[in-house]
């Protein structure tokens, strides 16, 4: 039995696209301490033209790989440009109920 770990996330787009202004496209995921990939990669193409916020937020549902997490670790949420280059990293902390392994349902 494999234990997925979903979760979603809301990104905002700070300024509409227009004037000087224009689209991008970003990579987001999620790394441990020593810089390895612990979710799958997913794309926000910022684009929206509109000057209410609320219609330029994004909803992004990420899956954690199948690893033991520990609530005292320290993740990171990369969010990188299209090119790969890293243009901010938040710092995450993960508290999933149980950690894979740590049941056997079918024993």
């Amino acid at each position: 039995m494999v234990l997925r770990s979903f979760f979603s996330l809301n990104f905002y787009q700070k300024d509409a696209v227009g004037g000087n202004r224009e689209a991008a496209t970003y990579q987001l995921y999620f790394t441990d301490s020593s810089g390895k990939t612990i979710s799958d990669v997913q794309k926000i193409i910022a684009d929206k033209t509109s000057d209410n916020g609320q219609e330029r937020t994004f909803r992004c549902s990420f899956n954690l790989k199948s690893l033991k997490y520990s609530n005292t670790e320290t993740y990171y949420l990369i969010i990188a440009d299209e090119n790969g280059l890293q243009v901010q990293r938040e710092e995450f902390q993960i508290d999933i109920a149980f950690a894979v392994d740590e049941f056997d349902f079918f024993g």
